[in-house]
């Protein structure tokens, strides 16, 4: 009896499947100047909280700048509307704009839906052109999606902890 138990124990808390994340690319900046830009990789809920998967540091380029993210998850959000598909978003928050500094902009990016697989590893290279991209303004990290996991931008200019991409 005690190992039925134990038997319908470990069926009941099985571990929901889980697919990862590799994301990884280009953003361009056509000015002719240094930008900063800090990259975020949401798995989108529209009746849920969203799921910051991934951020990078904030980094320094020049017209080019390379990132990569990655993350796994096993649940698409709240069971009645877990589609079996997970909805990534690619967030960019930068300052390729004509202005120097402040404001920056906060540039959503789609990716696309892809089907929860257990074991199953998407690997996707995406190249976002973000030039004078995004809505432009502090207040717009916490914009109309109010997303989860939030970034604070305190400090986004400076130059403490910043990776250079050159």
């Amino acid at each position: 009896m005690s190992h039925f138990f134990i038997f319908l124990l470990f069926l009941v808390s099985s571990v929901e499947p889980t697919t990862k994340f590799h994301i990884g690319g280009e953003l361009y900046c056509d000015y002719d100047k240094e930008f900063r830009y800090q990259v975020i990789l949401f798995e989108w809920d529209p009746w849920d909280a969203n799921d910051a998967l991934d951020t990078t540091y904030v980094r320094k380029a020049y017209k080019l700048g390379k990132y990569t993210v990655e993350g796994e998850d096993s649940s698409d959000g709240l069971w009645l509307f877990d589609d079996g598909n997970f909805e990534l978003l690619l967030r960019v928050i930068h300052t390729c704009s004509p202005h120097e500094g402040h404001p920056h902009r906060t540039y959503d990016v789609y990716l696309g839906s892809y089907a929860n697989i257990d074991g199953r590893t998407y690997t996707y290279t995406y190249t976002v052109n973000i030039t004078n991209m995004g809505a432009s303004g502090k207040d717009t990290v916490f914009g109309p999606h109010r997303f989860s996991g939030a970034v604070d931008l305190d400090g986004f200019m400076e130059d403490d902890n910043l990776e250079y991409n050159y």
